[in-house]
């Protein structure tokens, strides 16, 4: 097999399409690349033919979100939609011992198996991408720290104003547009450098959000917990948050900050086990979290003036509630995140939560899976419903388990049923 093409300072003007993960946070993608000089393009959300071309052009044994991000990338260089010459493929990087940290080389597989090696990828990550020569891809990752913390706050707010108002509208059309057109103004504000003013837009939007109808007050709340993609990629946990809200039960989401929030805790864990002592890098630490949790604190400030909002503890207090369950050294993949944030949902009395991964995502199952007799020792009233995501996994049987999930909810007592 010929080598893929490397990314130089002559692909600088290239289009880099990137992989689609949210809703809420992929449309900030593209102005965030024009604060550095780059131009990033979303491709579109997976479909079936992206499973299809994944298992085609990679292979059954790696996690479901690799296989939907190759289709994606192979369905897009496929459909003569762009011109090899102009284009680079983008993926980000997480590092660390996840299976997210080989994307790159399993891409990098499936292009030349589909005839693609001119076409370079670029690692998207401050730390560089292993393994694959980009000199010409070197942004100012300084210059957008701020603009990207502002804007996953802001979509974070507004994933939280549309899962708790959707399920309570008929229809959820309203709050649909809401959200859209919201997401919309504030990466509009981003591109223009203006991220300062996307805290008066969230009050814009609770305004808005607070005068839908409802049909229905007095209703049952779900949340959910796992890995990273699958939890935030519609399409990747089959629309199961859309049923949910078909059927009237409020979905409440981890904030994505609290991904990038718990990297502070993980390095003083770090720092304690295994340094033993305090170093420049520490101190360095402690002045971003302080400036991270100022920022958090006023858009939770903010958050108080919806009529349905729900106060999210901060990455301390999680951590706490995690350590009484496993190690904080447990920092594989979400690492010790999951068992927090389900014990940080039955502290506000939300005793039903889906606990979602790819199938195979040992260190998820074993941060998730491998914690529910701890939990439910500490926190005997919750409901945990495990669900594994692949290509080969039948709706139908995800469905069903959720009809009984919604069974046990709507019991008004009784010990609930096991899944």
């Amino acid at each position: 097999m010929s080598e893929l093409a490397i990314f130089t300072e002559a692909d600088k003007s290239r289009t880099i399409l990137l992989p689609w993960l949210s809703e809420y946070y992929s449309p900030f993608a593209p102005v965030i690349g024009s604060l550095i000089g780059y131009k990033i393009e979303n491709l579109p959300p997976s479909n079936n033919l992206s499973i299809d071309l994944g298992l085609e052009y990679a292979n059954n044994e790696i996690c479901y979100p690799a296989t939907l991000i190759v289709g994606d990338v192979i369905q897009a260089l496929k459909s003569n939609k762009y011109k090899p010459e102009e284009i680079a493929i983008g993926i980000t990087q997480t590092g660390g011992q996840c299976r997210a940290t080989n994307y790159i080389s399993i891409i990098k597989r499936a292009m030349e198996h589909a005839g693609f090696s001119n076409i370079p990828i670029v690692g998207i990550a401050p730390s560089g991408s292993m393994f694959n020569e980009q000199p010409g891809f070197k942004p100012n990752w300084l210059k957008i720290i701020k603009p990207v913390f502002q804007a996953i706050l802001f979509c974070d707010s507004i994933s939280r104003l549309y899962h708790a108002t959707a399920s309570r509208e008929q229809g959820s059309i309203n709050s649909k547009k809401l959200r859209d057109k919201y997401i919309q103004l504030g990466a509009e504000l981003v591109g223009k450098k203006k991220g300062s003013k996307l805290l008066p837009l969230l009050e814009k939007a609770i305004d808005e959000f607070n005068e839908i109808p409802i049909i229905n007050s007095n209703i049952k709340t779900v949340g959910i917990v796992g890995e990273i993609f699958i939890k935030y990629n519609s399409f990747g946990k089959f629309h199961i948050t859309d049923w949910l809200i078909e059927n009237q039960i409020e979905v409440v989401l981890p904030p994505l900050m609290e991904f990038f929030m718990q990297a502070f805790v993980n390095s003083k864990v770090l720092e304690k086990e295994y340094i033993n002592k305090k170093n420049s890098f520490g101190f360095v630490s402690d002045i971003l979290k302080l400036l991270a949790n100022k920022h958090i604190a006023k858009y939770e400030k903010t958050l108080t003036k919806f009529k349905y909002y729900r106060p999210f503890h901060n990455i301390n207090h999680s951590a706490k509630l995690a350590s009484e369950i496993l190690s904080l050294n447990n920092q594989y993949g979400e690492g010790w995140l999951i068992p927090a944030e389900i014990a940080a949902y039955s502290k506000q009395n939300i005793n039903h939560v889906i606990c979602i991964q790819p199938f195979g995502c040992i260190a998820n199952h074993i941060v998730g899976k491998g914690m529910e007799m701890k939990i439910k020792s500490l926190y005997p009233d919750m409901n945990l419903l495990y669900l594994d995501f692949d290509s080969g996994m039948s709706k139908v049987n995800i469905l069903n388990r959720l009809h009984f999930l919604i069974q046990n909810i709507k019991l008004p007592r009784g010990k609930p049923t096991r899944h």
